[in-house]
Parts: structure tokens; C-alpha cells; sequence
């Protein structure tokens, strides 16, 4: 199943619209991939998987992915943050992008609860990166 919803990522003929509406699929391929570590996939092979998923889930931040998504990935942001992969910073830069988007358009929809709830978010992912630099 990995390789299923991994191999296409590979080439650099895939399209932005297979990444569209598949932001849970590569989270839930790293998590597996992850899992699987030392159990079945040795540790080459799972790492190999890990980066994969990492740079699937980078892409699909750009496929017009859901809010729903997006939360989704806010709430797998401390375990991918710990990753030492440099797809790990660069979905913490997107999603930083992708946060303020969203609160802009809460902030215009005078939807303050959500604003203040993502905008804790946006500092804790912000300051992360000046933790790690």
C-alpha cells in the first residue's frame, strides 16, 4: 500500500492534481512507514518511505488541500517537527503560509475564536524554527 500511494511521487511527470485531496493518505503513509521501522521495512527502506511521505505531504499542501486537512496536520505537526529531514522544515514554512491564509479569511469573517486558536498555532510553529536555527 506504501509503494501504491508513493511511487507516483517519484517522477516529476505527476501532475498537482494527484497530490489534491490525498493530504491524509501521505500522513497516513508516513505514520505506517514510521511504524513499520525496524518491524518489517529495515531501517533503509523506512527512511526511503519517510522522506517519501514527507515530500508528498509538502506537495499536497499546495494541491488546494481541505481545512480539515490542514488540522489534520496541525495536530501531526510535533512528531514531524522532530524528523531531521529538510521536507520536515519545508512543510513548517508552508504551513505557516497556509495558517495565515486561513486566519486572514477568519479575521475577514469577524470569526475571532478561530483566529485566536490557529494564531497560537502560527507562534508556536514560528518560533520553532528560531529553536532550531
Amino acid at each position: 500500500m506504501l509503494a501504491q500511494n508513493l511511487f507516483p511521487t517519484l517522477t516529476s511527470l505527476t501532475t498537482q492534481n494527484f497530490y489534491t485531496g490525498k493530504l491524509e493518505n501521505f500522513l497516513t503513509c508516513l505514520n505506517l512507514s514510521s511504524y513499520l521501522k525496524g518491524k518489517i521495512l529495515n531501517d533503509d527502506g523506512a527512511e526511503f518511505f519517510i522522506k517519501m511521505s514527507l515530500e508528498a505531504i509538502h506537495k499536497s499542501l499546495y494541491g488546494n488541500a481541505s481545512i480539515a486537512d490542514v488540522f489534520l496536520l496541525i495536530d501531526e505537526m510535533p512528531k514531524i517537527l522532530s524528523m531531521p529531514y529538510p521536507a520536515a522544515e519545508k512543510i513548517r514554512e508552508t504551513l505557516i503560509e497556509v495558517i495565515s491564509k486561513i486566519m486572514l479569511v477568519y479575521r475577514m469573517n469577524n470569526y475571532w475564536q478561530g483566529w485566536a486558536g490557529l494564531n497560537d498555532k502560527l507562534n508556536i510553529l514560528k518560533s520553532f524554527g528560531d529553536v532550531k536555527n
